[in-house]
């Protein structure tokens, strides 16, 4: 049985933080913060094989870096 590894592109925690962020209603905040943090999780535990992608392919296994980067 083959395993497959799912990829999540840093543009997509990109746009989800934006909208969680900045967007006009909560319930869409809500649900992109809780979407946020599901990810995370995800890419932490090694047995989902879940990694995230950056635009040029390199494969990341946090997106921590992107908060402190934009909590500033």
């Amino acid at each position: 049985m083959k395993k497959y590894t799912i990829l999540i592109p840093l543009v997509v925690f990109n746009e989800l933080y934006g909208l969680g962020k900045y967007h006009e209603s909560d319930w869409v905040q809500t649900q992109c913060t809780l979407a946020m943090k599901l990810i995370k999780e995800w890419l932490q535990d090694d047995s989902l094989r879940v990694k995230g992608v950056t635009t040029s392919g390199t494969l990341i296994k946090t997106f921590d870096f992107f908060n402190e980067a934009t909590e500033k």
